[in-house]
């Protein structure tokens, strides 16, 4: 069993206390749920289950510790050249930033809404699109995908959008709509603990996000070494088990 320690990530509001805090963590962890039992809902249990996709061995061990970020909010924006326009709720209008381009021809839309992930032992978390379900907000785009070492580096995970192509586009998204993918790769069960994200926490986290902007085309092996011989790794695991909840 290995344990993770997650944590609702913190997000601004462009209108003060237009989101209330221990409202939104709540909406965040009702949010992260394991992928193979929100399919399972929808298993046609008509069938022999010998034949089902959902007693398959190999399916079994992709799924097992492969959890779905679910939409805590609805949102309707929309993205035109280099400028976003918040149809929806206007208080959640610092939840979206247009990336600069990532590709020649496609916008990068980055979705604030999120979570941090830290685990004692050596072990790499995997961001997908989600595939295996229908998803709004992945209508014109893709989850850009990625993974890392979560014991070696301690950066925030949250939907970025890649979209097809730099014509117009809407994305519209309910509550509950499938986001993305979080999967830890592991043959190992894996138990999630929670912990509350202190401002020296988040001093941490922002550090090592800022630090590949003045530090930059680094490898992820160089970044492992300076957080592990700053002593960072020893630091973060202490502060979160002194903040779980």
């Amino acid at each position: 069993m290995i344990t993770v320690y997650y944590a609702v990530k913190k997000i601004s509001s462009s209108v003060d206390r237009a989101i209330d805090p221990s409202s939104l963590i709540n909406m965040l962890v009702d949010s992260l749920v394991p992928v193979y039992n929100d399919l399972k809902k929808i298993e046609n249990k008509e069938i022999d289950s010998i034949g089902s996709m959902y007693s398959c061995r190999s399916f079994l061990q992709y799924t097992k510790n492969m959890y779905l970020m679910k939409n805590p909010f609805n949102i309707n924006v929309r993205i035109e050249k280099s400028k976003i326009f918040n149809f929806g709720d206007r208080s959640l209008d610092n939840l979206y930033l247009n990336r600069v381009m990532q590709t020649t021809n496609g916008h990068n839309l980055n979705y604030e809404p999120g979570y941090i992930f830290f685990s004692e032992t050596p072990l790499e978390i995997e961001v997908l699109s989600p595939f295996m379900h229908k998803s709004n907000f992945c209508k014109n785009g893709y989850i850009v995908p990625g993974s890392y070492d979560i014991s070696k580096w301690f950066r925030p995970v949250n939907p970025a959008l890649q979209l097809y192509d730099n014509s117009d586009k809407e994305v519209q998204s309910d509550k509950g709509d499938p986001l993305m993918y979080i999967n830890f790769k592991t043959n190992e069960n894996v138990r999630l603990k929670r912990f509350n994200i202190t401002q020296e926490i988040e001093n941490i986290m922002y550090a090592t996000t800022a630090y590949k902007k003045y530090d930059s085309n680094r490898s992820l092996s160089y970044l492992y070494d300076k957080f592990i011989q700053s002593g960072l790794n020893k630091k973060t695991l202490r502060l979160i088990k002194e903040n779980l909840i």
